[in-house]
């Protein structure tokens, strides 16, 4: 027995340290030997912290906290917890568990015609990734996360997705997916604010990649959080279809032709109405098609041939979209409490229909 005086209230390693050492190695689905040689310790060892009969060493709380950085020592040796010593905020259980995150594809389509490159316009080609958030943290506020963006094929989404449905500890399960996902993988943290949520996420197999997601904190009282828009920041190369600066919609649900209509009309980025009129390019190219048309045979254009007219038009016109463009190199799109509350109004009303389908079943 280890004691530890705090003032006038004494703590005792005895009880608490066993329920949650045992509860730890039942979260993590592995018998006593594996355990054991998982944190690299005997299994006598390991046996005589379950009895009582052993207190634990620095060595050995050292290794636990290896084994799961989440775990807060003082909670886990002290103080008895349903979670193997770590805490389920309100806040962050609503948000715990499975997305479906949808974004557009930011690769350029192509196609052979004739032994010719031809680049289409990519349209708004969805493409669909998962976000998983741990239930268990030390911490009131974060938790850990992890992320598959780039999955090969939906086959394999619905293997993570059977995966993650898993009771199995997060960290156990979050090194097995990377194995078996290496260049999909992501992991970082889950972070709520007053009105925002942060999602950081990371690749360190291949080509490194941080993901960024930005969204907002709403419906504080709704006991399940079920999705909504944010803003997305990534990196992209030409043989990734990574998103890039877009926006980015989260679901508790695989979305249905419906839903993906709905989702496709959020994910484009709107830019303000532009006034052309007090472009000098609009003057002068209005100024060129009045003489053009003009009966006056002493029309300032009326010795240019029409291939010439034609180009001078042409350069007005490039020269007019170049200024459109410039005053729109910082243009986003502004998720706004009206427009992400519009967005969860959708996924309800979908979430509703899809308990009523199963009902009727």
């Amino acid at each position: 027995m280890i004691t530890r005086k705090e003032g006038s209230t004494i703590f005792t390693i005895g009880d608490n340290f066993k329920h949650n050492l045992a509860l730890l190695i039942r979260e993590s689905g592995m018998k006593q030997k594996e355990f054991a040689e998982k944190i690299d310790i005997s299994e006598s060892t390991l046996s005589g912290y379950l009895k009582g009969t052993k207190s634990p060493t620095l060595s050995f709380l050292c290794k636990i906290k290896e084994y799961n950085p989440a775990i807060d020592l003082d909670q886990f040796l002290f103080e008895k917890s349903e979670t193997a010593g770590l805490t389920t905020s309100k806040e962050l259980e609503k948000y715990s568990g499975i997305y479906y995150v949808y974004y557009l594809d930011s690769r350029e389509p192509e196609r052979t015609l004739s032994n010719e490159i031809i680049h289409e316009d990519p349209g708004l080609n969805i493409k669909k990734a998962l976000l998983y958030v741990n239930k268990y943290s030390s911490r009131s506020k974060e938790t850990d996360c992890i992320g598959f963006f780039n999955l090969s094929h939906y086959k394999n989404i619905s293997e993570v997705v059977e995966q993650l449905n898993e009771k199995t500890n997060f960290h156990i399960l979050s090194d097995r997916l990377q194995a078996a996902y290496p260049y999909s993988f992501y992991s970082g943290t889950f972070k709520i604010s007053h009105e925002n949520v942060f999602i950081a996420l990371e690749r360190t197999t291949g080509n490194q990649d941080q993901v960024l997601i930005a969204l907002h904190h709403i419906e504080n009282d709704h006991p399940n959080y079920i999705g909504g828009l944010g803003t997305l920041n990534s990196s992209s190369s030409e043989k990734t279809s990574n998103p890039t600066v877009q926006i980015v919609a989260l679901t508790r649900v695989e979305a249905d032709d419906f839903l993906v209509k709905q989702i496709k009309k959020n994910l484009e980025f709107h830019v303000s109405n532009i006034d052309i009129s007090k472009k000098p390019a609009v003057y002068n190219m209005l100024n060129i098609v009045k003489q053009i048309y003009s009966k006056d045979e002493d029309s300032l254009y009326s010795s240019f041939s029409r291939a010439t007219i034609d180009n001078m038009l042409m350069a007005l016109l490039q020269s007019l979209i170049n200024d459109v463009l410039s005053e729109h190199k910082l243009s986003y799109y502004e998720i706004t409490q009206e427009t992400d509350s519009r967005f969860y109004k959708i996924l309800k009303e979908r979430e509703e229909r899809n308990k009523y389908g199963e009902q009727q079943q």
